[in-house]
């Protein structure tokens, strides 16, 4: 036996062998790290971890990702006791700085995922998000997605697929049922589930929401959460799941956990939302004046008419692909001019993309991303004619307001995962930073013929300090005024419990914007020199987003239908007329609720945590991870 030739091809052998092992780690690393998404930047992650989360970030989001670690435990100690559950394995959280970054994502993109009627995803171990320009919404979108995965954990398995399978007494809920517990945990009772319910239940018998899907499942099944807690008490809401986990039958858990038949909650339920709200006189919207396509789905819209009347521009966003359309207002003649981006149908998609304004009636403003960069447009629609400009310094731009001249702009963007104001040239690369904090500067406008700009914020005071930080933040959003020839000034115009947000200024005298002070997002009107607003739209279902031109009587407006947005234009609108609305159910408890407690809500602190803070490579395998 040549014992020279069996160790040659023993060694020849091992070299192969230890080659093909390097390429399967190398394919399985790409898999899940890799370029199955085309990516424009390299995500270098780095993780804090705490005793039940790990928080993965990249450059520029270490100040969002370590806040999130310093609150993670407490709202873990808020989910685990209303849902009466605790996961036995950490969850993994990847925040990216932006939409455009969470785009390119390819973590997880092709974890093993098995499905039973369509209800459950049995194997997703982690969490993405984006930062996408307010900070109580990324928080609310946080607790959301940790919820829902704690809810599927805890009726269905822990994921592990030997465990999950090796039942034959598996078992499915409404869409409802995990959506909406989560949506309640993350969101409570708010008015976007407060407008979808009461319209839905006027029109619907309540048995009907287990045939519902998507948003509207989710929004049906956080009215019942919270319907549940409203009149039964928290406790109940960990007594039903519990009882559903045992008895898989959610039905009998409801009925046996609040002592009462389940038709009769049922109705009990739908009297709580629709009886303080159906003597109420509304406004509706004439579907003469809708311009969207009824028989079109699961679209999101944004408008903007130009300063002479003549031309209405909208987008229309179907799960990350768009498209921005131009309409002359007189003929109904409309073209596309503009279209991009990605459709996805189970993945994050991006809605809030491209963002328009008109500067003067010849310059069209359209800020949309390509290649993971923003890109600023400037359209004539007389000249059919684009220029064009690099705005890759911002991770994401949240809204512009183009001044009269159509020379500058003022937008609110995201830099390493914060919002704040910038001053730009849209012809010259010049930038001008005119806030830095914590807190969400978004909706700026410009005060035509002045050179001060009005904004919403969270932010407490009118101060401009960098000394405050995300405790700071508050729940409520007012609107104040900046002069940007002294920035370190700055003017408090409203202070109201709710929200004002949505800012158009189409003269130096009044400023629009929409509101809850009702309960319901409305138009108002403020007088700048009285610094009085008065109600000027009383719909029974929330304005999303509008544009107004009262000299023409022009205003645009979208709102939500059956689960769907809808655009309208109307033609003969009254800006001067003053509305008034009562206040719904919604809004007298949390006006009640906040007179009791007027200090923001500070949730009992738990013990000092342990952080570490340890290197991540993005080509690290998963089973790396999983030991980490």
């Amino acid at each position: 036996m040549n014992w020279s030739v069996i160790k040659n091809t023993t060694f020849l052998f091992s070299i192969i062998f230890l080659g093909m092992s390097g390429l399967l780690f190398s394919q399985n690393a790409e898999e899940v790290y890799g370029k199955s998404r085309i990516q424009f930047r390299f995500f270098e992650w780095k993780y804090y971890s705490t005793p039940h989360f790990d928080v993965y970030y990249y450059n520029g989001g270490q100040k969002l990702a370590k806040q999130v670690t310093e609150n993670i435990e407490e709202e873990y100690l808020r989910i685990t006791d209303i849902m009466g559950y605790a996961p036995f394995d950490k969850t993994k959280i990847f925040i990216f700085n932006s939409n455009l970054d969470l785009n390119q994502s390819n973590v997880g993109l092709n974890e093993a995922q098995f499905n039973i009627s369509g209800q459950t995803n049995f194997l997703k171990t982690h969490i993405e998000l984006a930062f996408g320009g307010s900070y109580n919404e990324f928080n609310e979108e946080l607790i959301y997605k940790i919820s829902k995965l704690y809810a599927k954990d805890m009726l269905f398995g822990s994921g592990i697929v030997s465990e999950v399978f090796q039942s034959n007494s598996l078992f499915t809920v409404p869409d409802w049922f995990i959506d909406g517990v989560a949506a309640y945990i993350a969101y409570g009772w708010n008015a976007e589930m407060d407008d979808f319910i009461r319209s839905y239940l006027t029109r619907n018998h309540a048995r009907n929401i287990d045939k519902l899907e998507g948003k509207e499942a989710e929004l049906a099944g956080q009215s019942i959460w919270n319907f549940i807690s409203e009149k039964y008490g928290r406790i109940n809401i960990s007594n039903t799941l519990n009882l559903t986990r045992i008895i898989r039958n959610e039905e009998k858990s409801i009925t046996n956990t609040l002592g009462i038949p389940y038709k009769a909650f049922l109705n009990e339920y739908r009297y709580f939302y629709i009886n303080n709200f159906s003597d109420i006189e509304t406004e509706q919207p004439s579907n003469k004046n809708q311009l969207s396509k009824p028989w079109r789905k699961n679209l999101s819209y944004k408008t903007k008419i130009s300063p002479n009347g003549n031309y209405l521009a909208y987008t229309i966003n179907n799960k990350g692909k768009y498209k921005v359309r131009l309409r002359e207002i007189e003929s109904g003649i409309e073209k596309t001019i503009l279209k991009g981006g990605q459709k996805r149908l189970s993945q994050n998609f991006y809605t809030d993309a491209p963002v328009l304004d008109w500067g003067d009636s010849t310059t069209l403003g359209i800020v949309n991303y390509e290649r993971g960069v923003n890109i600023l447009y400037l359209y004539d629609p007389y000249t059919n004619k684009f220029q064009k400009r690099d705005l890759r310094r911002f991770d994401q731009v949240n809204q512009m307001d183009i001044y009269p001249n159509g020379k500058t702009a003022v937008l609110s963007a995201n830099v390493n995962a914060q919002s704040d104001l910038y001053i730009i040239s849209t012809g010259r690369p010049n930038i001008r930073r005119l806030t830095n904090d914590v807190f969400d500067n978004l909706y700026p406008a410009f005060i035509p013929t002045t050179k001060r700009i009005v904004f919403t914020s969270n932010r407490p005071s009118d101060s401009l300090s960098t000394e405050f930080n995300y405790e700071d933040v508050t729940d409520n959003f007012n609107l104040f005024e900046l002069d940007i020839d002294q920035p370190n000034q700055l003017k408090q115009i409203t202070n109201y419990f709710g929200q004002s947000t949505n800012i158009v200024i189409p003269d130096s005298s009044n400023v629009f914007y929409l509101s809850d002070k009702s309960g319901i997002y409305n138009l108002y009107k403020l007088d700048l020199q009285k610094t009085t607003s008065k109600q000027i739209t009383a719909f029974g279902t929330g304005i999303k987003q509008y544009d107004i031109k009262p000299d023409f009587n022009y205003l645009s407006y979208v709102m939500d239908d059956k689960g769907n947005e809808k655009f309208y234009l109307d033609k003969d609108f009254n800006s001067n007329e003053g509305k008034f609305l009562p206040s719904t159910l919604r809004k007298q408890v949390e006006l009640s609720r906040n007179i009791s407690n007027p200090s923001k809500d500070i949730r009992a602190r738990s013990n000092p945590i342990e952080i570490s803070q340890k290197p991540f490579n993005k080509k690290d395998s998963t089973s790396d991870i999983e030991n980490r």
